[in-house]
């Protein structure tokens, strides 16, 4: 993922952010003189912004900002750099994600795609096993077809479960199959409405990074199950006062039967929430502007931007050429962003460049699946 904040002057340097999948690509290009990087880096500024759970990691040193949260990286190793801020993007939602006060008809919401590691499936288990409780899940699925990534019967056997209890299911399914063009079919304020129509968020992913649906799911007030084994950023903003853990649904079916009869207040987890999302925008603000951002462009950055999907890279620019993310694919990409940013390069050392990232990537693809014993 690259993105343009800023574009540099003759006066000032310009603002580039980029990802975690970027992280290969700017480790061998600051070995690759010719191709533009030394050049890159007099006008630039480069963020990283981390959005996925990395147990060992070290900070770049072409870096001058990491925007994460603790969690994803290891407190110990962050904590000590002052390259560290504690911004991410699930704690800059856009204002549609709010504690709209709707008649909250629904006991437990899970949003997930099909993959495996968000593990719906076992969201269907509870359902199934907790017949007097009323359940809603939002996936989103299509974009894969590898059995070992996604669950691929799981649309049908919840289609199969409704048809058999009919009027009497205890699940509202909402389908959110990609579109062909790998868009989403419902809109982010669909979800802001179903998390606000919701008492209790549950989250079963074992491991993952920023959570920006646990975030989602504070906003509207929700109260937040996780599993005991995540590991990740969702940890950083999960307490005893707005969450608690489960280990099997067995005993997350007992927890949530007793939390809805003893009762909370939905207003006291987004009201905290709220507090911990004004905190990130003042410190994102003041960051971009220690690097030189104008508090006129800042103020547009953040009231025309969803900064939750601009972060992570979930908005493309329009030097990419195809698809639905910020992510740098092909040389054409790479080529029209460096020209964008109006940096000169050799095309040779940058063809060298691109061969050598694509053929670390193919043996780093290939080294996993015999490992894992993935088929090829």
């Amino acid at each position: 993922m690259t993105i343009i904040l800023k574009k540099a002057t003759n006066n000032e340097k310009g603002i580039i952010l980029v990802s975690h999948r970027e992280l290969l690509l700017y480790k061998f290009f600051k070995y690759y003189k010719g191709a533009g990087y030394i050049e890159l880096k007099e006008n630039y500024y480069l963020l990283l912004h981390i959005g996925a759970y990395f147990r060992k990691f070290k900070v770049p040193d072409w870096v001058d900002f990491v925007y994460t949260t603790p969690s994803n990286v290891g407190l110990g190793r962050v904590e000590l750099s002052d390259k560290f801020i504690n911004v991410c993007s699930r704690d800059v939602l856009p204002k549609q994600f709010i504690n709209k006060g709707l008649d909250r008809g629904v006991d437990c919401i899970y949003i997930a795609n099909n993959s495996k590691n968000k593990r719906a499936r076992e969201f269907f288990e509870l359902v199934k096993s907790a017949p007097k409780l009323k359940f809603m899940l939002v996936l989103s699925y299509g974009l894969g077809t590898d059995r070992n990534k996604f669950d691929l019967n799981l649309v049908d056997d919840i289609l199969a479960y409704q048809k058999k209890l009919g009027p009497k299911t205890n699940l509202v399914f909402i389908d959110a199959k990609h579109k062909p063009d790998g868009t989403y079919s419902i809109n982010r304020t669909d979800i802001s409405n179903y998390l606000s129509m919701s008492k209790v968020y549950i989250h079963f992913c074992r491991r993952e990074g920023e959570s920006r649906s646990i975030g989602e799911a504070l906003s509207a007030g929700c109260y937040v199950y996780k599993h005991e084994e995540l590991i990740g950023g969702a940890n950083d903003i999960l307490h005893h006062k707005n969450s608690d853990s489960f280990i099997d649904v067995h005993e997350l079916g007992y927890k949530v039967a007793k939390l809805l009869s003893e009762g909370f207040e939905h207003s006291d987890i987004s009201d905290h929430y709220n507090i911990v999302r004004g905190e990130a925008l003042k410190l994102l603000s003041s960051n971009l502007k220690s690097m030189g951002m104008k508090n006129c462009d800042i103020e547009k950055l953040v009231s025309e931007s969803d900064l939750s999907m601009l972060l992570p890279g979930h908005i493309r620019p329009n030097f990419i050429s195809k698809g639905v993310n910020a992510d740098i694919e092909s040389k054409d990409d790479f080529l029209n962003f460096l020209n964008e940013v109006g940096i000169k390069y050799r095309y040779f050392s940058f063809h060298i460049l691109w061969t050598s990232i694509k053929t670390v990537q193919f043996f780093k693809r290939l080294l996993f699946k015999v490992r894992y014993r993935v088929k090829i």
